[in-house]
């Protein structure tokens, strides 16, 4: 619905309050929401920004270091309740973070979904075009091709990744590509 700008309920950022809390003091409520209205669900993070409005929770960003190289803070998760959109939401949230943190964070918008927009007109920079990428599924079971790494999984040394999913049937579905987003003051 949000990326059909569909939303019914538009709420102003104005007219919440932007809570930014470590994550340990949330942790439950947050993961909840996260998993009830977040396409990926809940993500390791550190600190988290409630959007509160009339006393209710209706949005939530997370953030965290790059699993990769621990320096780049990163916009992991940021979803509203169904039917939700919170105007200026992303840019109010963001110099939020960006005032917390004292670096620049680093978000990515999935192609399938998004056209990186929204990131555009809340002041982030596109950073790099990133190309298609992959992961595997079976039924409702989804992995990412990280999770499947031959050393991770045990794969037998005369077959390839790909091979050792189709042997368990798992299907290589390929993405769009991701955009590369980087927010700092200017």
């Amino acid at each position: 619905m949000s990326a059909l700008n569909k939303n019914q309920n538009k709420i102003g950022a104005r007219k919440c309050q932007f809570i930014w809390s470590d994550i340990k003091k949330d942790k439950q409520d947050v993961a909840a929401f996260l998993d009830k209205y977040h396409v990926q669900g809940k993500a390791k993070c550190r600190y988290v920004i409630k959007i509160v409005h009339e006393g209710e929770m209706i949005g939530c960003a997370t953030f965290g270091k790059h699993h990769r190289n621990s320096t780049d803070w990163v916009l992991s998760r940021f979803c509203t309740k169904a039917n939700c959109t919170i105007q200026g939401g992303l840019a109010k949230l963001s110099k939020l973070a960006y005032s917390k943190l004292q670096e620049p964070i680093v978000s990515w918008a999935d192609r399938r979904l998004s056209d990186g927009n929204g990131y555009s007109k809340a002041g982030w920079l596109l950073d790099e075009v990133l190309p298609p990428d992959y992961f595997y599924h079976k039924g409702l079971q989804v992995a990412s091709k990280q999770s499947r790494q031959k050393n991770k999984i045990k794969t037998p040394k005369n077959m390839t990744e790909h091979q050792h999913a189709l042997s368990e049937g798992m299907f290589r579905i390929y993405d769009c590509g991701k955009l590369r987003y980087i927010y700092h003051l200017r």
